[in-house]
């Protein structure tokens, strides 16, 4: 067991095992002027594998430099609503929760407790996994394909367990808790319907309580587990659920009385754009109708339009119909982690180059984490010649537990040299280039796992009893 405690914000990991399927359906009830609770479901930023138009389901990727700015750019729009987030709930992958965290900073609450849940991890896409969007459907049709991503009973055809994205999901330490279930372990493909069963006890045991306390609730996961959360607030039939589709980094905003009737029976509009559509959608998105509409409709022609073509500025045909430029074909999956699948780009010339999906062109994380890992083991070298390496590694097969401390990075009274007690000044830049070295000196000496982490909270508006 590895203990770390750091001095902001809390975090504290939750296990889960998947129950048997309870879909009930609520009918809005009586109105009210201000509402009891308060739902915010968002989406994360656009991520390495949304931009290089490939479906992603379980496999861990990062935000892309554009996700980086949607997330904060949701959480000015949070901040102009004036909302006081209560509590966060993300899932397991980085692109959730880096989202997650990039929009409580811009809210300036960066205080506010964040839960990851396995429920809340994206539908497994199965063998669609790795594969892009437009070449699948050129294989299989356009029809079957948005059937098997977005029909409420129709499953994709599973990944090969011994293929080796899913070996890697399986080797993923975050999942060790479901290892060895014969009944809920790891998925090698899911249904919009399993994936609503999934979700269901999210809402009545988590979500459902804290709206009834009178909370407001931020969950930021991913696509089809925000539509399966749509569907059970919004009462959608089963018929209708492929009209749903929530845009990246768009915040939408719930309102419910203390009974979780919606405040607006009426709603805010109906999901989908056909004019016969029935579905009410009682949600209010933070951004203009049009925009989500356009967003809306540029995410349903994945299957019809490469949008990895407009990442590398280029077209996907020339007047012969021939291809131009270069396409994206996910390779294999031989790296050390699910985010760094290997794709070959196919030259007009017939050359080839290998590069990972997040070198093309090469992310605001992956850059930085290169540069700190080579710092870090610079650093540790260097404090090795002096003969010191030695206190650094231990003696690792005598240690049973471990709790590292940590001060925070450099904050803006610590450059300028003002005493802080609880005020809560932000880390400078300085202070973030220490705080992710601080993660990569931890990698270097060999920690791999973090069981339960532990900080401080600063900005207080109430003081747990």
């Amino acid at each position: 067991m590895l203990v770390f405690l750091l001095a902001r914000g809390l975090l504290l990991p939750t296990g889960l095992s998947p129950s048997t399927r309870h879909r009930s359906r609520r009918v809005c009830a009586v109105n009210s002027d201000e509402p009891h609770g308060r739902l915010i479901l968002v989406r994360h930023g656009q991520s390495e594998w949304n931009r290089a138009n490939i479906f992603t389901g379980w496999v861990d990727v990062d935000l892309t430099e554009q996700g980086i700015a949607e997330a904060r750019e949701a959480g000015r729009l949070l901040a102009a609503e004036g909302l006081q987030v209560d509590e966060v709930h993300t899932s397991l992958m980085t692109r959730a929760i880096r989202s997650a965290v990039l929009m409580l900073s811009a809210l300036n609450q960066c205080w506010v407790p964040v839960t990851k849940h396995l429920r809340l991890n994206e539908q497994h896409s199965g063998m669609m996994t790795g594969r892009n969007k437009l070449e699948l459907a050129q294989e299989h049709g356009v029809e079957q394909v948005m059937s098997w991503r977005r029909k409420y009973g129709v499953t994709p055809p599973a990944i090969a367990p011994d293929s080796a994205i899913q070996r890697a999901i399986v080797a993923d330490p975050r999942y060790d808790a479901l290892a060895g279930l014969p009944e809920d372990g790891l998925p090698t493909t899911e249904s919009f319907a399993a994936v609503c069963e999934r979700v269901e006890p999210m809402w009545t045991e988590t979500i459902a309580p804290a709206l009834r306390a009178g909370r407001t609730v931020m969950v930021v996961t991913h696509g089809n587990c925000l539509r399966a959360l749509v569907t059970r607030i919004d009462a959608i039939r089963e018929e209708d659920v492929y009209n749903l589709d929530v845009p990246t980094a768009t915040p939408l905003l719930y309102e419910f009385d203390a009974e979780l009737a919606h405040v607006r029976p009426e709603g805010h509009g109906q999901w989908g754009d056909s004019p016969w559509s029935t579905a009410v959608r009682h949600g209010r998105f933070l951004v203009d109708e049009e925009r989500v509409r356009e967003a809306q409709r540029a995410m349903r022609q994945q299957v019809q339009r490469d949008i990895a073509y407009d990442v590398y500025g280029v077209a996907p045909e020339n007047s012969n119909g021939n291809e131009r430029g270069c396409s994206v074909v996910v390779e294999a999956f031989q790296a050390q982690s699910a985010g760094a699948a290997l794709a070959t780009i196919a030259d007009v010339d017939g050359t080839a180059t290998t590069y990972t999906v997040r070198q093309m062109p090469p992310a605001y994380f992956f850059q930085e984490s290169r540069r700190l890992e080579e710092q870090a083991r610079g650093e540790l070298e260097e404090l090795a010649a002096q003969k010191m390496g030695s206190k650094i590694a231990g003696h690792k097969r005598r240690v049973r537990c471990t709790l590292i401390l940590l001060r925070h990075g450099q904050s803006s009274y610590n450059e300028q040299k003002i005493f802080t007690g609880w005020a809560d000044p932000d880390l400078t830049n300085r202070g973030r280039d220490e705080a992710r070295l601080a993660g990569q000196l931890l990698k270097a000496t060999g920690i791999r796992r973090i069981d339960a982490l532990y900080t401080s909270v600063q900005r207080v508006r109430r003081i747990p009893s």
